[in-house]
């Protein structure tokens, strides 16, 4: 096909943002096609629209993303068996196949027929892709696809598909678990928006992951795998407390939260049968969201500017917060009578 018609792509460049690669190519060859944790669903999602769109985006560093009619068709290469994942909604996208042989030297001794060795063999297939292309081509051409296979209109289903399919179901740990708490609900938990530490809490309390999330990595990939949410740009002041959140819609506000989960949890549904049960998690745990007590007005005019400020900023000022300001300010006058004792 010729060099400009075909490019390699280098594994790292499928983990950034930019996509040029991907323009003015009837053939990109994916090298060493292999992801690690977060970035294997990045990679997996990259891919899916340039494999089925009939226009993408395309966008260069430092210049405004462009529509472009897609053209280039790919196939890629690995080492490994599960190099992205792939989940039962891609069987249309991918057409996969191992190869038998874990060994170069047991390959060429069987495409060889047992009559060459490593080198002798390579040096043949190069000499032949570069003095006999046009006679490659022809036999390329005049192969026979059968009726069937013209008949697909999907990417052929392999047993080599369906077992990278199933290691990537083993891999989702935790996964159907949160899908149903979420559903369920709960403390600062539901299916429209949810805060990222109690859903840990309440996967805690399954004996069978009480041990498999104890590193941010871990959290963050089964992040990643809740599929329509995504973390909000700020976190939220939840009663003095600070909390991140992931959400399916991005516009939620301090207060919009706040009164959310205060309307929520009077209407939470009951728990699922086989979810672990604690009563500080159920409807019943409302009585936190309905302490409506008001603050009085502090004599601190400092504390005060601060609480308004709050105020305008959509966070109601609590006792948790009130405690927190009051410390700081004793903390602050210690050090400036401190400072005036070292001067002195």
């Amino acid at each position: 096909m010729g060099e400009l018609d075909v490019t390699t792509v280098e594994a790292e460049q499928l983990s950034t943002s930019f996509n040029a690669w991907a323009a003015n190519s009837t053939v990109n060859v994916l090298e060493e096609l292999r992801t690690a944790g977060g970035n294997r669903y990045f990679v997996a999602n990259r891919l899916k629209p340039l494999i089925t769109e009939p226009r993408i985006s395309i966008t260069r560093k430092g210049q405004d993303p462009v529509q472009l009619d897609n053209v280039t068709n790919y196939i890629g290469f690995t080492n490994k068996k599960d190099p992205i994942p792939i989940d039962d909604d891609d069987e249309r996208r991918f057409f996969v196949h191992f190869v038998n042989f874990t060994k170069v030297d047991d390959f060429v001794k069987h495409a060889s027929n047992g009559t060459l060795g490593r080198v002798d063999y390579y040096n043949r297939l190069f000499a032949t892709l570069k003095n006999h292309p046009l006679q490659l081509k022809k036999w390329l051409l005049d192969y026979p696809i059968s009726e069937e296979f013209s008949r697909m209109q999907t990417a052929p289903e392999t047993l080599a598909k369906k077992s990278m399919q199933e290691a990537e179901k083993a891999k989702n740990t935790g996964l159907p678990e949160a899908i149903r708490i979420l559903e369920r609900g709960g403390k600062y938990l539901s299916n429209e928006i949810f805060a990222t530490k109690y859903l840990f809490v309440e996967l805690s309390k399954y004996p069978e992951l009480e041990n498999e999330f104890y590193s941010p990595k871990d959290k963050n990939l089964l992040l990643r795998k809740l599929e329509n949410y995504s973390e909000l740009p700020k976190k939220i002041n939840c009663k003095g407390e600070v909390l991140r959140f992931y959400a399916k819609r991005l516009d939620w506000k301090n207060k919009d939260v706040l009164d959310y989960f205060k309307e929520y949890n009077k209407t939470a549904p009951e728990p699922i049968e086989g979810i672990p049960d604690d009563s500080e998690f159920t409807p019943r745990y409302q009585n936190e969201f309905e302490d409506n007590t008001p603050l009085e007005k502090s004599e601190n005019p400092h504390i005060t500017s601060i609480e308004n400020d709050m105020i305008e900023l959509g966070t109601e000022p609590t006792k948790e917060t009130r405690k927190t300001l009051e410390l700081l300010c004793e903390v602050t006058e210690l050090r400036k009578t401190r400072e005036r004792l070292n001067n002195e």
